[in-house]
């Protein structure tokens, strides 16, 4: 297994488990709207989830030894 795998694994937690459940059910939802031609609300989804993907991606940057950072 690589190294970055290695690093991913071992950072999972509850806070980046729970942000990855909320993007999973942003891109699901506003996939369904487009679907059902509401297209506003899947916009609005479709922003969330690339939100959600931003913030979960700076989780999993910010090193051990970054605790005094914010997002």
């Amino acid at each position: 297994m690589s190294d970055f795998k290695k690093n991913i694994r071992s950072k999972i937690t509850i806070q980046s488990w729970g942000l990855r459940t909320m993007a999973i059910l942003a891109s699901t939802f506003a996939v369904i709207d487009l679907l059902k031609q509401e297209y506003l609300l899947s916009l609005t989804l479709g922003f969330a989830w690339l939100l959600i993907f931003s913030v979960e991606r700076r989780i999993l940057k910010k090193s051990p030894h970054d605790d005094q950072r914010f997002l």
